[in-house]
């Protein structure tokens, strides 16, 4: 079933929710990068205290008492070596967003690079295009599928609409606190979707990945501009990057120095966490173990779990043309959800319109999507 939402607002000093819902806030930011910063934390200062206080637990679970303290400064000063890389203009906007919160900075820098210290991202996507799709226009499935922290993410899914002074307005489906994009589309319908995947070439000298992702939308006008931003890097980690706009799509498959594009197929494309490029799969590393905690099971971390769940992507897609529906049912599919998906979106680039499920638990993906369209 897909609900339509209604307008609901609520003016915030600076900002405004067009939603505010368990499993799902809509927040609208506006301004310049010190003022995105102040209505973000400003917002969700609640919210971004839970997740700290959810991370400092998870920490001193792993390594007891002064243990679990020395890995939290171990990850900061990781993180802190990494920040040489971000932007100013970021910086500014998680200073303003930890101060107004009252967090420390730290914590905020920390969660916007934590996926590029431990690359546990591990996501499902795909699109199609032309005769594969309903009416023509590409249409995009997206699972973002976490491995710790599986209670609380459903329940704090936001969509963030940026509305900077420099650059064009797009939407970030992420989480409190966070101000990088792994899930996104702009004002000119562009949409991009990111997916862990390990690889010997990489490094701590570079872009987090979703800082990168975030630059690469907020002044994009075409995928050629979004491909040789995140092309220049400096990157990273592996991954690999969905792009689609109203009438193409395709994957960039990535490492701290190499790339390379990958076409749809017959109008299908479809991506996990494994590279499929012969110029990528000779730095393909094996996949992370476990995390401690996780609440999926040992196969979703191994190649042949990522290739089984783009297998299953490809012949979903080759069924019929998709739209909304057929695309949503794909992405509830039991070879696809799992217990670690915390977030499920559908793009619509051509109309600027995204459909976001709403779910306490996982899989959210077999929650209520809800439509949110006139955001951008």
């Amino acid at each position: 079933m897909v609900e339509v939402s209604s307008k609901i607002t609520q003016e915030i000093p600076g900002g405004t929710f067009f939603i505010k819902q368990e499993g799902l806030t809509v927040l609208i930011l506006k301004g310049n990068p010190s003022e995105l910063g102040q209505q973000h934390g400003a917002s969700l200062k609640g919210e971004i205290h839970l997740i700290h206080s959810k991370f400092s637990k998870y920490l001193s679970g792993l390594k007891r008492g002064v243990r679990g303290k020395i890995l939290y400064w171990i990850l900061f000063f990781l993180a802190r070596r990494m920040s040489r890389y971000i932007p100013e203009v970021l910086k500014a906007e998680m200073i303003a967003v930890a101060k107004e919160a009252k967090v420390p900075y730290r914590f905020i820098l920390l969660l916007n690079v934590l996926d590029d210290l431990l690359n546990t991202l591990a996501c499902s996507s795909f699109a199609v295009t032309g005769k594969k799709a309903k009416g023509g226009l590409t249409i995009c499935g997206r699972n973002l599928d976490y491995a710790i922290f599986t209670d609380i993410m459903p329940c704090l899914n936001t969509v963030f609409v940026y509305e900077p002074k420099q650059g064009y307005s797009f939407i970030s489906v992420a989480w409190p606190g966070y101000v990088g994009c792994v899930t996104g589309m702009n004002s000119k319908g562009l949409a991009l979707s990111g997916h862990a995947s390990n690889t010997f070439d990489k490094t701590r000298k570079g872009i987090a990945t979703g800082i990168l992702y975030r630059q690469a939308l907020q002044y994009a006008t075409s995928l050629k501009d979004i491909e040789e931003t995140i092309a220049s890097g400096p990157r990273t980690i592996g991954n690999n990057v969905l792009v689609a706009s109203h009438d193409e799509c395709f994957i960039l498959e990535l490492s701290a120095n190499r790339w390379q594009s990958r076409p749809t197929e017959g109008g299908i494309i479809t991506v996990t966490n494994h590279y499929q490029t012969s110029h990528m799969l000779s730095v393909q590393a094996p996949f992370i173990r476990k995390p401690p905690g996780s609440p999926l099971p040992h196969n979703c971390f191994t190649k042949d779990h990522s290739a089984f769940r783009d297998q299953q992507l490809r012949d979903l897609c080759k069924k019929s043309p998709l739209g909304v529906d057929e695309v949503i049912e794909a992405l509830r599919n039991e070879g696809i959800a799992n217990p670690g998906t915390v977030q499920s979106v559908v793009f619509l680039p051509a109309q600027k319109t995204l459909w976001v499920a709403q779910r306490l638990e996982v899989p959210v993906s077999l929650g209520n999507f809800v439509k949110l369209e006139g955001l951008l």
